[in-house]
Order: structure tokens, then sequence, then C-alpha cells
């Protein structure tokens, strides 16, 4: 991969892994309600989970997504359907020391797993691949893309993470707690619904 190609495949990790979208919603919450320590194998699952997902896709994957759209349909539905269903999780939740005794935040395999039904993940992954592996060295390519967005995803969480551990004493007040959940649960669907409805 020629140099400037690498300069532009960091910037474009660096961005898209620390704007909004639905893991950094989802580790924002678990630092919250769980704390940052608790949320590190969360925020692992995600770099190496989205880590083999690139991987994958780079093998192969996203050519069988574009031309069965069938297939394409199928993880929309599916990415629907579990967004809504931690979004809807998320909105009820009422208070973060209750929460976590009673509940537990992603573990690295989930966090990791996660990744599959993560729309913008999906996007993401397919446009990196096509614009970052052009070298003529596939495999090399799709190494390095692999590396730069494990190496990128981690400090993106952490600051997430790290916010909604500082928001927790803010958030000790009741109905505080219960709009940033609500309003979590809003951003998570309206970071993923338009990419999911999108026409294939």
């Amino acid at each position: 991969m020629p140099f400037e190609t690498l300069v532009a495949l960091v910037i474009f990790a660096a961005v898209t892994s620390v704007t909004p979208g639905p893991n950094n919603a989802m580790v924002l919450a678990s630092g919250v309600h769980f704390g940052f320590r608790r949320t590190i194998p969360h925020m692992a699952g995600i770099a190496l989970g989205y880590g083999v997902m690139l991987a994958i896709i780079g093998a192969g994957v996203g050519t069988a997504m574009s031309v069965s759209p069938l297939v394409e349909v199928g993880m929309r539905l599916a990415s629907g359907a579990w967004m809504v269903w931690v979004a809807w999780s998320l909105a009820r939740s009422t208070d973060a020391g209750r929460d976590a005794a009673r509940i537990r935040p992603m573990t690295f395999l989930e966090g990791a797993l996660f990744q599959w039904v993560n729309p913008k993940g999906w996007v993401l992954a397919i446009s990196s691949m096509s614009l970052f592996t052009k070298s003529g060295d596939l495999v090399t390519d799709i190494a390095i893309v692999v590396a730069v967005y494990v190496v990128t995803c981690l400090p993106s969480s952490s600051i997430w993470t790290a916010f909604g551990v500082s928001l927790r004493r803010f958030l000790e007040v009741p109905w505080r707690l219960r709009a940033f959940n609500i309003s979590m649960a809003i951003l998570l669907l309206a970071s993923t619904l338009p990419l999911i409805f999108e026409p294939v």
C-alpha cells in the first residue's frame, strides 16, 4: 500500500471510528451504567470483532452481498430487529446502580458478534475494502486495513466510555438518567435505521 494511501486510510478510520454510531452510543451508555473497567471487554470485542469482520468482507463476503440482494435484505432485517431490541432495552433502563447489580455489560464475545448486525459497520467495512485495497497485493492491503481499524477503534471507544463515566454523577438524578437513556436509544436508532431502509 502506498504511503499516501496509508495516510488517507488512517484519517478515514480515525474519523469514522470516533463519530457517533451504534458502537459508540452503546459504550457511552455502558460507561454510565457500569464504569470504564467493566466496559473494557465490550471495547475489546468491538475492535477485534470488527477486525475479523473486515478480513472476512475483504475475502469476498461484500461481493456476495452485492451479487445477491436477498443476502443484503436479510442482513438489514436482522440488523433492524436487533437494533430495535437494544434501543428498547436501553430506553427502559432507569437506575445506573440498580442496573449494574441487576444486569451486566456486554462481554467480549457479544461486542464482537454485535459487529455483524451493525449496519454502519457493514457500510464502512465494504467502503474501506473498496477504497484501500487497490495496490495489487490484496492480502497485504486487507491486513493493513484490519490493523489500522483495530488500532483506531480502541481509543475511539475509550473516549466515548470515559465520557459516559464522566456523566455518572450528573445522571444520579433519576429523571436525568431516564432522559439520557431515551436519548441514547433514539440516537442508536437514528444512526442505523436510515442505513437499514436505504433502497437496495
